[in-house]
């Protein structure tokens, strides 16, 4: 449905030399691009707690700008997210920041452009988009609100112009749209209104100009008009009454108004 930001979670290793410590079983670790051990890929401090670690980790691009960084633990050859962490443009701008629980983004999280403007934030739960999320323009205004659960789209959906204006709402069933749906025009006055099924408009239609008057209405079956077509004139004034068939086709007209 929209945009989406993407994060890197893992990395391959190419290369890797350790520099270990004895003080409180402290383990520094480094891991590299290249065999020669110059373009640095990961470092980790970590503290030796029983048979796990824990400590943070940081990962860079090869440009040598960080990638992201958080706290980890688990085994030391592989340990996982577990707590605050942050993410970065490849040209070092934040890209986001949130929590881990178990390696699996939990609660409020928030992705930026690289002009630093949010670009989404919203709530994980086990990983997944839970509630209400809200998405925005380069520019910092509001772009689109849509409801989640266990990550497919599921409620509430509102689109929005850049300029704020209201451009449509209604709701979506399983990522697709479902029920009734208004569109507006940038100038605040009702575009069309429709219904959907499972994201394919069956059921009413109504079409408006941008001064609000009513021009078309009629019914859709599966993206197709379906029976009685009504068509009006600026004035309110019935112009025309077409029949169409179930393969969309008009088989009838009645022109009123020439």
């Amino acid at each position: 449905m929209k945009k989406t930001i993407f994060i890197l979670t893992s990395i391959l290793f190419f290369s890797c030399q350790f520099d270990l410590s004895d003080k409180a079983n402290m383990t520094n670790l480094k891991l590299y691009y290249d065999k020669e051990n110059k373009i640095l890929k990961e470092e980790r401090t970590t503290f030796k707690v029983g048979d796990i670690i824990k400590g943070t980790a940081k990962l860079y691009f090869e440009n040598g700008n960080i990638m992201s960084e958080g706290p980890i633990k688990g085994p030391l050859d592989n340990p996982i997210q577990e707590g605050d962490w942050k993410f970065y443009h490849e040209s070092g701008e934040l890209m986001s920041k949130g929590e881990f629980k178990e390696n699996k983004k939990s609660g409020y999280w928030e992705q930026y452009f690289k002009n630093g403007k949010i670009a989404s934030k919203g709530d994980y739960k086990k990983g997944k988009e839970n509630g209400m999320w809200s998405y925005f323009y380069e520019s910092g205004n509001l772009d689109q609100e849509m409801n989640f659960v266990d990550g497919i789209g599921n409620g509430l959906l509102k689109n929005y112009y850049e300029n704020g204006q209201l451009m449509n709402k209604g709701s979506v069933l399983n990522g697709e749209k479902h029920g009734f749906m208004t569109t507006y025009w940038e100038n605040g006055n009702v575009a069309n209104q429709n219904n959907f099924e499972n994201g394919k408009m069956k059921g009413l239609y109504r079409e408006y100009d941008k001064n609000g008057t009513l021009r078309t209405e009629g019914k859709w079956n599966i993206d197709k008009p379906i029976g009685e077509m009504k068509v009006y004139t600026e004035k309110k004034e019935l112009k025309a009454i077409y029949v169409i068939d179930s393969l969309g086709e008009i088989v009838s007209k009645k022109i009123l108004i020439e």
